[in-house]
């Protein structure tokens, strides 16, 4: 049978770091695992495969993301990988490795970004006492007028392993890698046996049903076959899989998803360079004195960073790129030419109207489980495996620009001292739980950015000097209140923590060097996208030079957004990103503002 090796071949090899201690009376058997590895297998190829769709309805399903440290995830690298149970880097191909090379890289991979000990499930592929392994390669290199050919020989392989099985196993059938050459693309999970009989699989490292990551598997083969269960090395960052009961989406439903999100990664970079380099342009215009131009163009503007969010709402992805982009374009006009027949009535509703409708949406969003952030053009990408639920980077920024913006227009209009700061701590407090709670924005890096700059926006709008000592103060302040969180999170069961709280774990077992570490070398790199960099150094040169510009009112407002960008860049590994996206939210509302631009 073509391309399908057994690990019994190399069980030999490992057999010893897979035996356990007899289990004591009254405890209940551990299950038989048997994991199909098989490169490249997509929901879009489930689709064509009757015997595997025979065995999805009665199987838990889901969205698995096997991404590596690099764009895209070989053979090799997954193979890799899931021995670690955590990120590997990119590049091996070979479909298995030899067992010299398999241990030799995993010698090499000791002093890599995520500090991965190869073995972890020792061997090329899992084996060992109650572990049973094949790899299919059928579909891995294969072109696609050969695919169909694949998946039927693949689809008798399957059903001939699974068939062999014996009752009461567990069955895992996943796609461990992207294709030999190509993208990166979501590929198809499925578990069968006790504990999953249907439903959509999820878990602890994703916080998102029907999404789940190579390094889960990891976890769960530990989870099933040692003795102790749950209880997982430190290194291994995935989680055990857990099946959500009920009905799954069909087949047909995670193929879309995969296709979402491939196409989201495709224009991503072009839509963050197309926002900031049309920004980048408002503020030259602006700035060479040419205000009318700059001010409808702002108008117009001013709603695509939010809208490549909102177009979440229609299945764009299926459409093409020119459609993608021609509804953003004209949903922007549309919200511009509305902003200006409001402002004939009230500037004040016209300068908020975008920037509080983005802050809205975002806090709406993390309300509802974040579905306009995940695969939006902008947003976190199950490909990239960044973060799967949440508040993301670029959505954060724009909220907390934006609410910020607003907390500080409507505080400079209240008649007191105590109406100004009951508005900046009333918006203040609701960007900041649904940022920082752990079932909502899950993001502390957004608490250590958003906190200072509400309360220095509180003390310039109440008149209060912002001096070394009480920004010293703060910070402390926001560090204790984000220890805090992270604590609460932290002390939760393991396959109940968050983002915060699994981040404070690693701390408490001596793990700062490496988390902290892959944050700052992404954070410097995202300094290499010019168009990013040229749009915040364009902006940050006009605020200084034209600030007399701008009405006294808005001071405070611009300070702590500044803050927020500043702060938001230092602590997330999108960097530059962050101070990008909080000026998107509030330069094209300024300069649209006939009170700056004015006339001619």
């Amino acid at each position: 049978m073509r391309g399908r090796v057994p690990a019994g071949l190399l069980a030999a090899l490992v057999v010893g770091l897979f035996v356990a201690p007899p289990a004591s009376a009254g405890t209940a058997p551990r299950p038989h695992v048997v994991l199909i590895a098989v490169p490249d297998l997509r929901w879009s190829d489930v689709l064509h495969m009757s015997r595997l769709l025979a065995l999805v309805r009665t199987a838990s399903v889901g969205n698995l993301s096997v991404h590596s440290s690099g764009d895209a995830t070989r053979c090799g690298d997954g193979l890799l990988e899931l021995s670690a149970g955590t990120r590997v880097p990119s590049g091996v191909v070979a479909c298995p490795p030899s067992v010299a090379e398999f241990d030799r890289l995993g010698r090499a991979y000791r002093s890599a970004s995520f500090a991965p000990r190869v073995g972890t499930l020792p061997g090329p592929l899992p084996s060992g006492p109650g572990v049973s392994s094949f790899l299919d390669t059928e579909l891995y290199g294969a072109r696609a007028a050969d695919r169909q050919q694949r998946r039927d020989e693949l689809d008798a392989a399957i059903d001939g392993q699974v068939r062999d099985t014996g009752a009461g196993a567990v069955v895992i059938v996943a796609g461990i890698s992207d294709n030999a050459t190509g993208p990166a693309h979501l590929h198809a999970v499925l578990v069968s046996g006790p504990g999953f009989a249907g439903g959509e699989l999820r878990s602890a490292s994703t916080g998102r049903t029907g999404y789940v990551q190579l390094v889960d598997l990891t976890a769960t083969v530990l989870a099933l076959t040692s003795p102790r269960g749950g209880d997982l090395p430190d290194r291994v960052i995935g989680r055990p899989l857990r099946s959500v009961p009920g009905s799954h989406r069909s087949p047909a439903a995670l193929a879309d998803d995969g296709r979402h999100a491939r196409a989201a990664a495709d224009v991503s970079g072009g839509t963050r360079n197309v926002l900031a380099i049309v920004a980048t342009g408002v503020v030259v215009l602006f700035w060479a004195r040419l205000r009318r131009a700059a001010r409808w163009c702002a108008r117009l503007f001013a709603a695509a960073p939010l809208l490549t969010f909102v177009v979440q709402v229609v299945p764009w992805w299926r459409w093409g790129t020119v459609a993608y982009a021609g509804l953003v374009a004209a949903g922007s006009v549309a919200v511009g030419a509305a902003v200006a027949v409001v402002e004939r009535r009230d500037r004040t509703a016209a300068l908020l109207a975008v920037p509080a409708l983005t802050a809205l949406v975002f806090v709406a969003d993390q309300l509802a489980g974040a579905p306009l952030d995940l695969s939006a053009p902008m947003g976190d990408n199950p490909i990239v495996a960044g973060r799967f639920h949440g508040m993301g980077n670029m959505a954060f920024a724009l909220m907390a620009a934006s609410a910020l913006f607003c907390a500080g227009v409507l505080a400079a209009r209240a008649p007191s001292t105590r109406k100004k700061l009951a508005a900046v701590a009333g918006i203040g407090a609701v960007v900041l739980a649904v940022d920082a709670a752990p079932p909502l924005g899950d993001d502390l890096g957004g608490l250590l950015a958003l906190l200072p700059a509400v309360v220095v926006l509180g003390a310039l709008v109440a008149g209060v000097r912002v001096t070394w000592r009480r920004a010293l103060l703060v910070a402390g302040v926001t560090l204790v209140v984000a220890a805090v969180v992270g604590a609460l999170d932290a002390a939760r069961p393991p396959d109940r923590r968050t983002h915060i709280g699994r981040f404070v774990a690693h701390l408490a077992h001596g793990h700062l060097d490496p988390v902290a570490g892959r944050k700052l070398r992404a954070m410097l790199r995202s300094f290499s996208n010019v168009a990013l960099d040229v749009f915040v150094a364009v902006t940050a040169a006009a605020a200084v030079t034209l600030r007399r510009l701008v009405p006294a009112e808005l001071h405070p407002a611009l300070a702590a957004v500044a803050v927020v960008g500043v702060l938001g860049t230092l602590l997330n590994d999108s960097g530059v990103a962050v101070a990008a996206g909080a000026a998107l939210a509030v330069v094209p509302a300024v300069v649209g503002d006939t009170r700056v631009s004015g006339a001619e």
